[in-house]
């Protein structure tokens, strides 16, 4: 039976210098600055947690069905707190926000951070415009089959 050699295990001189190389810790950040990452840790858990408020829709004795229903009917003025799920919008797009902005701050300079904190304050403004925006009287919300749509 042949068997083929997936990798070739010896340690040279060179790897083994590698292997004893003194670990040098990295600095860590001044106390200002991890009081602000903190902060944004924080905000963005608590944007997830509000951004979570669907879960509660039960509890709160939601009229739609939640198998043939959008989440973003929970915020229409003739569902039962309703004022509860468009407020939770609004401070979820606000945390989120923020922690957009500690994120641009504490991160390092690159592509990939102007992205994703751009990426988070279109969401979190998004979020924050779509709980005020939602169904008045001008802006009517279209029927759908779950919801009628307030007069």
């Amino acid at each position: 039976m042949d068997t083929a050699v997936v990798a070739d295990l010896r340690i040279d001189a060179d790897d083994m210098a590698l292997l004893n190389a003194p670990h040098t810790p990295q600095a860590r950040p001044p106390a200002a600055a991890q009081g602000r990452l903190a902060l944004g840790g924080a905000a963005g858990l608590a944007g997830a947690a509000a951004y979570s408020s669907f879960l509660l829709a039960r509890p709160l004795n939601a009229t739609l069905d939640p198998v043939n229903s959008y989440v973003s009917e929970l915020g229409v003025r003739t569902q039962p707190a309703s004022a509860f799920f468009r407020a939770s919008d609004a401070v979820a797009g606000l945390l989120i926000v923020l922690l957009a902005l500690v994120l641009r701050g504490g991160l390092p300079r690159d592509w990939r951070r102007e992205a994703g904190w751009a990426a988070l304050v279109v969401a979190g403004a998004a979020s924050v415009f779509d709980s005020s925006a939602r169904c008045t009287s001008r802006i009517p919300c279209p029927a759908s089959p779950a919801s009628p749509a307030p007069s």
